[in-house]
């Protein structure tokens, strides 16, 4: 039974803090464990391992540049939303610059339809914004490729 008030959530919210303050390279089952004090074997409950940290880790830090992006560009439109889209991108990576880098480096074990649904939600975002600032379709394709 897992531990009361732990979730899945709460251990990818603790990994990303531990990652920010150690490193990425840094984040173990082990390391995670203890800043939540609780077993490794524990952990499981809640994840599968290592790889599915990876990819929980990345959807949290596309889930934060959305949330940045539409924040930051809510009642803009074309260019100003372009580049108030850039600046958050931007400030997001220089201000978690640990998780920025789970997003950048997920596993490419296996597709996960979850971490492609977002990716593409973002990508979406910012071709629309390229279209608005007046780019034909064809440049916004290439403009906006990641």
């Amino acid at each position: 039974m897992p531990r009361q008030g732990l979730t899945q959530r709460i251990v990818v919210e603790k990994a990303a803090q531990l990652i920010e303050e150690t490193g990425y390279g840094q984040l173990t089952i082990q390391a995670l464990a203890a800043r939540l004090n609780v077993k490794p074997s524990s952990l499981y409950k809640h994840i599968d391992g290592m790889e599915q940290l990876t990819v929980l880790l990345s959807l949290l830090s596309l889930e934060r540049i959305k949330t940045a992006c539409r924040q930051q560009t809510a009642g803009f439109f074309g260019k100003d939303a372009l580049s108030r889209t850039a600046f958050a991108y931007r400030d997001f990576a220089l201000c978690s610059p640990q998780l920025y880098k789970a997003m950048i480096r997920v596993p490419q074990l296996e597709p996960n339809p979850q971490l492609h649904t977002s990716m593409h939600e973002l990508w979406q975002m910012i071709f629309e914004q390229v279209l608005e600032s007046g780019i034909s379709e064809e440049e916004a394709v290439h403009f906006t490729r990641m």
